[in-house]
């Protein structure tokens, strides 16, 4: 099937049908100066090949056409706005930019369109210019202008907000459901009842209700019209007088089914809207509610008929939804036709009227490399011949070509041809649908018959319908109002009924005479239900009815963290059966949470709604239940330009909104693209664990932010853009880390360049824990970049678990998750149970540049900001990120739980001193000529390579008092310089960047009411150049965490009176805990864990050559890395401290791990250890964690396993940092489920002693019964 398309100026301009407040005042006009940036051509690549456009800043694209948008604040969205531009400054296009902008259709002026919108409690002016214009025969382009806006109220467009039942029809009786696959009169019978679970026998007949809401679909702008609950329907019931129903007793009631018709008074013929949600409409048959409706007479005219009717207007539909040819969209295509063939249907019109032309409506498609026609004949008269262009784009999978064709039948079977003209094996054609409507002369033929007149239109005029070819048992329904018929009075004479009726359009009738009804299909059985008495809920989940355990696991969490949100969990079907009937249908979501958005009490309005499952293009589960909460789809189902998937369409709640072209989404929703429960589990699993306070997760990651970009120039400015602005965003205690694949040197390989070095540091910097993870450049749904820097083995590798961060995307169909048959490599990382995101903004479709850093801004723009003491939720960021309203906002989506709060600390803390001087710098000036003079900062205090430094600092609140309630621990990391670093420029210029990437310290101090000290040695090994260094901060007592930055001193020299060490740290090492042997027997996934320790303190910066803490394997693999990073010291004692790091997927055999140090004066310790892998593809243990962490009183240990169904012997061996042995629990557990019960332990060693406060690792060993055991280390913090 296909909807009506309508151009883009026609969709913006019915986007701007707005509704006005009778209490605004006028505004007086306002002027805005505008500059347009324009940028050249660009070519971008994705999946689907290189794709050229007209580069603009600030652009929506229409096709390949820019649109210049921008939006303003307005004091309310109920206005009228009147715009236009004045001071215009143009340009002509290059050459370059002429070639494709002449495929543009381009008016004799600049045309500007203002919307105002609305987005929950912020309205926005959105306002667009197409920056073209023809001049003289010539094209130009808009560079600068000044935009005047006035706005005044509108007092004629006015409209009440609906009315809603606060009680559902629902909530009481016994209901049962049947389905309606067509329109007409329906019959059901004792045994039909008895199918469908009614106890018959003890019924009483009189009190059988029929509830049915007209079938079709719900529309999908507010403003139409539509029933908020279920309305019951008048009945005939048969023999219901005695008050028992009968073997010989049935019902018969006008049900409409899935298409509906439209009369086109342009054309002068009906149209249909075939359903894409359901096969069915729906009805309820209901017992117990007490007496139902009964069908009577409709009213006669009271004047009599002045004209007769005997003839109406047939229509009907052949439609085949077969094949989705792109996987995308709404439209179905059926009849598939081979190059060259032809195919005919015939459409039968019994007493058809000859001198009246039948209209023939054809909607066609094609894909073929070269040209291509359709000829169209009606009864084998050639009618029409349709052009269909050769598809060379990618983009393009084919075209749509039909319309409309009309001649005088000859017989009472039209047979409408087609024939598929076409060269090239690989051109295919195909039929959307046929549709025909003829006249025909008003004679009763069949069981039932329908009939409509729509030249019988007049309202004060009364028409006399003549139905001939009646009997006795022929009986007329006026079915008008579907859900309000009503018999005909009317007489028989000579085999004629007739009956008056004043004029309408709209007048529909049916005639039966009881020998042939519709066939309902029995579904049985519904429970009661009521989400009108719903009301003041702060967050929706909606979930398949198989992951309602998982939902009502996170709505508990949820409650446990706030008490104060209102979470309410349902489900699509019971959505359905209120407000559409029992029929799917997407409005129906939209139109339940509009109900608790504006009927709720002000204030305590839906703000967030999670669809957790995934969903489909396939929302008729063709191939098994694969859309278990749908998502909006649009028509467009050929050019990936202009389909879309996206759930803001059940945010839209404003009147004038509707269509994704204009409108904006007023609450926040996410989604869980999850298709089992076990999937559904494991997500809930990572937000228990994101959102736990222990050691685990409060660490110094939370300050990381990380941009990795593609290899073009635009890519790295954008994420340089991004990295800028942080700072002035509340992001100011943040650390960048960049990955620029172009500042890597690339290597060519079969399929094309590569860059491993690129895949490492992802998966490092993965490994290693950042908040945000943030790629802009080209992409797909397998892989990102031409040179495959992230794939489905990278993903699948990460174990960052609790240390998930938030991924935004700037790249095409990265998590196009609407594919059943393809799970996108974005739903991968999202659903990777060991590691991977706990949230996304990302992209679903096609993208633009210009697209991807207007949303990226839109995202920082709020996700550090403070609202009541708290981080915006997750969806309130990705709400307010959106701010056009245009469609190509919705190419962005979100996984992720929008009631979840990003966890970057709220707290701040600050540099008191440093070496007992405050940090900052006073300004000097300096004489640059006679009348120039250039003033610059000098910095009040330098550190110097091998100088002691004391570092004094305090935790501020939120208001920026000292917490002097605060007491914890404080991670204080000392960067060196940034380093001056460039781009190779392998496709495109280079780019100039700076990063900070050397770590001089890196320790942990207490923090004591509020205040820290804390004191190490600058290490040899820094550049020795002067320049900015840097203090990064992060702080927390395992419930509330604190961050800061801290640059203002300068780092640089060498400290004279620095003493002189010799002595080389001491390093022990092992293999998964301190109880390994050298020699002995490992799994695939080896941990190394050494305990280091040196008087002066462990060089971790990376800046002296070969000073590196190095690790090198040798054996069947052969490998080295770095573990700089992975150096964790004991609190208030820099100079020791613990190495782990988990090599992965080793193959079996021998070998020798050496690990070598250094310490700040650069001596160096080494340790050597050799193992055997031995790989055990049986017993295997992920996940593991305890809780809490800290551990104060007591903590419980858990892990995830695959030994369902076996009992397992679990050991946890617990030592302190340097490796003592502390204390082992035994415990056998049984394998009943995926996750053990969790093993409690008192924080007391062996003998029963109390442990000082510090950090301890702990190794767990699960044996099941086979013998085969699994191995995980981890850590923890005792915080007595």
């Amino acid at each position: 099937m296909r909807h009506k398309s309508f151009s883009i100026l026609a969709v913006v301009l019915l986007g701007m049908a707005c509704f006005f407040s009778l209490s605004l005042r006028a505004q007086v006009g306002s002027t805005y100066p505008l500059r347009l940036q324009w940028n050249g051509v660009v070519e971008e690549k994705n999946d689907y090949g290189t794709m050229s456009y007209i580069a603009l800043e600030s652009a929506e694209y229409v096709g390949e056409m820019p649109v210049f948008c921008q939006s303003f604040p307005i004091y309310d969205n109920h206005v009228k706005a009147k715009v236009g531009l004045n001071k215009v400054v143009t340009a002509p296009l290059s050459q370059e930019e002429m070639h494709l902008a002449e495929s543009f259709t381009v008016a004799s002026d600049f045309e500007v369109i203002a919307t105002p919108l609305r987005s929950r409690d912020e309205s926005l002016l959105s306002v667009r210019i197409v920056p073209f214009r023809q001049s003289g025969g010539c094209y130009e382009k808009l560079v600068s202008a000044s935009l005047s806006v006035t706005l005044t109220p509108d007092f004629e467009t006015q409209k009440a907000s609906p009315t809603y039942a606060n009680r559902s029809a629902m909530v009481s009786g016994n209901w049962y459901k049947i389905g309606l696959p067509e329109t007409g009169v329906y019959k059901l019978t004792y045994s039909d009842l008895s199918d469908l679970g009614i106890d018959v026998a003890n019924v009483d007949p009189r009190q059988i209700r029929m509830y049915h809401n007209g079938g079709g679909v719900l529309p999908e702008m507010n403003a139409e019209a539509r029933y908020d609950d279920l309305v019951e329907i008048p009945i005939y019931v048969e023999g219901e007088a005695d008050g028992k129903f009968d073997n010989g007793d049935y019902i018969l009631f006008y049900g409409r089914g899935p298409v509906c018709w439209k009369y086109d008074a342009a054309k002068a013929a009906y149209v249909h809207q075939q359903n894409p949600y359901d096969d069915y409409a729906y009805a309820f048959v209901v017992t117990g509610l007490g007496a139902g409706k009964r069908i009577t007479e409709s009213e006669s005219p009271s004047s009599g008929a002045v004209e007769a009717v005997s003839q109406f207007l047939d229509r009907q539909v052949h439609e085949m939804d077969e094949f989705n040819l792109f996987r995308v969209g709404r439209t179905y295509y059926g009849d598939k036709m081979e190059l060259n063939s032809t195919k005919s249907f015939n459409f039968s019109f019994p007493n058809v009227v000859t001198s009246k032309p039948c209209k023939v409506k054809t909607a066609l498609a094609a894909r073929n490399l070269t040209p291509a026609t359709f000829d169209v004949m009606l009864d084998n008269v050639k009618k029409a011949t349709y052009s269909v262009s050769a598809a060379v784009s990618d983009y393009v999978h084919g075209y749509n070509v039909g319309g409309w064709v009309s001649a005088n039948p000859t017989s009472e079977t039209t047979r409408v041809s087609l024939k598929y003209n076409a060269s090239g094996v690989s051109s295919v054609g195909y039929v959307d649908y046929i549709l025909v409507n003829a006249w025909r002369n008003l004679a009763f033929v069949g069981g039932q018959m329908q009939f409509r007149n729509p030249e019988a239109f007049i309202n004060n005029k009364v028409y006399a319908y003549k139905l001939s070819n009646a009997s006795q048992q022929v009986k007329v329904w006026n079915v008008t109002d579907p859900v309000a018929p009503s018999v005909m009075k009317g007489q028989l004479s000579g085999g004629v009924f007739s009956f008056n009726v004043n004029g309408d359009v709209g007048n529909e009738f049916v005639a039966f005479n009881g020998q042939s009804f519709c066939e309902a299909k029995m579904f049985g059985k519904v429970d009661n239900q009521n989400l009108h008495g719903i009301r003041d809920v702060d967050f929706v989940i909606l979930t398949y009815d198989g992951f309602m355990e998982q939902a009502e696991r996170l709505k508990n969490l949820h409650n446990s963290l706030d008490p104060d949100l209102n979470i309410y969990i349902t489900t699509p079907e019971k959505v359905y059966n209120e407000f559409s009937c029992g029929a799917k249908d997407v409005s129906a979501i939209r139109d339940f949470c509009r109900m608790l958005y504006l009927d709720s009490t002000p204030g305590r309005n839906i703000k967030y709604l999670l669809l957790l499952g995934d969903c489909t293009y396939d929302y008729k589960n063709r191939t098994g239940i694969v859309d278990f909460v749908p998502a909006f789809e649009t028509v467009e189902s050929l050019y990936m330009l202009e389909t879309f998937v996206t759930d803001d369409f059940f945010g839209f709640m404003d009147e004038n909104e509707g269509s994704i072209n204009s409108s904006l989404a007023d609450i926040g929703i996410g989604r869980f693209p999850v298709q089992t429960a076990e999937q559904a589990s494991q997500m809930v699993d990572k937000i228990e664990r994101y959102v736990v306070k222990d050691q685990n997760t409060m660490q110094s990651w939370r300050n990381t932010i990380t941009f990795f970009t593609d290899d073009e120039s635009g890519f790295v400015n954008s994420a340089e853009e991004m990295a800028a602005m942080l700072p002035s965003v509340g992001g100011e205690g943040v650390v960048v880390d960049k990955i620029y694949l172009d500042a890597y040197q690339q290597i060519s390989a079969p399929g094309g360049e590569i860059c491993p070095e690129v895949n490492a540091a992802i998966n490092s910097r993965m490994e290693k824990g950042t908040l945000v993870l943030n790629y802009t450049g080209h992409g797909g749904e397998v892989q990102l970049a031409e040179e495959k820097i992230l794939q489905r083995k990278d993903v699948d590798s990460w174990r960052n678990a609790p240390m998930y961060p938030l991924m935004i995307t700037g790249t095409c169909e990265f998590s196009r998750f609407d594919d059943h048959l393809r799970t996108s490599l974005g739903e991968y990382a999202f659903l990777n149970q060991y590691g991977g995101m706990i949230a996304m903004f990302t992209t679903s479709r096609v993208t633009h540049g210009n697209h991807n850093q207007a949303f990226n801004k839109g995202v920082y723009s709020n996700l550090f900001r403070i609202n009541g003491g708290e981080h915006y939720r997750l969806g309130d960021v990705y709400r307010m990120a959106k701010t056009s309203g245009y469609d190509v906002e919705k190419r962005y989506v979100f996984f992720g739980d929008p009631a979840l709060r990003l966890v970057y600390p709220k707290w701040k803390v600050e540099t008191l001193s440093i070496n007992g001087r405050y940090p900052g710098y006073n300004l000097d000036s300096i004489q640059i000529n006679d009348t120039t003079w250039k003033t610059y900062p000098v910095y009040l205090d330098t550190i110097r390579a091998l100088q002691p430094v004391e570092i004094m600092g305090v935790v501020k609140d939120f208001n920026g008092n000292v917490a002097t309630n605060f007491n914890g621990v404080v991670n204080v990391i000392v960067y060196d310089k940034e380093a001056e670093l460039s781009t190779y420029g392998t496709t495109t210029s280079v780019i100039n960047f700076n990063l900070r990437n050397s770590v001089i310290f890196n320790g942990k101090t207490d923090v004591k009411n509020g205040m820290f000290t804390m004191d190490f040695t600058v290490p040899r090994d820094i550049s020795y150049r002067f320049g900015q260094g840097l203090i990064n901060y992060y702080a927390t007592d395992y419930d509330i965490d604190a961050n800061g930055n801290c640059d203002s001193f300068i780092i640089g020299g060498f400290y004279d009176e620095a003493f002189e060490d010799e002595n080389p740290p001491e390093v022990r090492l092992f293999i998964d805990d301190t109880l390994f042997v050298s020699g002995g027997l490992t799994g695939q996934n080896p941990m190394l864990l050494a305990y280091v320790e040196d008087e002066s303190g462990i060089n971790t910066t990376g800046a002296g050559i070969g000073h590196d803490i190095m690790a090198t394997l040798t054996g069947p693999t052969r490998n080295s890395y770095c573990l700089n990073s992975y150096f964790v010291s004991q609190i208030d004692e820099p100079g020791k401290g613990v190495i782990t790091y988990k090599m992965q997927d080793l193959p079996d055999g021998d070998y020798t791990l050496t690990l070598k140090v250094w310490d700040i004066y650069n001596n160096s310790g080494t340790a050597t250890i050799d193992f055997t892998v031995v790989n055990n593809t049986g017993m295997q243990i992920e996940g593991l964690f305890n809780a809490p962490n800290p551990v104060r009183d007591e903590t419980h240990f858990v892990f995830d396993h695959n030994q369902g169904g076996n009992n397992m012997k679990v050991d946890i061996y617990i030592y302190d940092i340097m490796g003592r042995w502390v204390t082992t629990l035994s415990q056998v557990v049984s394998g009943s489920s995926t996750r053990i019960d969790p093993i409690r332990w008192d924080g007391r060693s062996a003998h029963g002693d109390v442990l000082r406060n510090g950090v301890y690792v702990y190794r767990v060993v699960a044996t099941n019964d086979q013998g085969e055991t699994a191995t995980m280390v981890s850590k923890l913090v005792l915080s007595k």
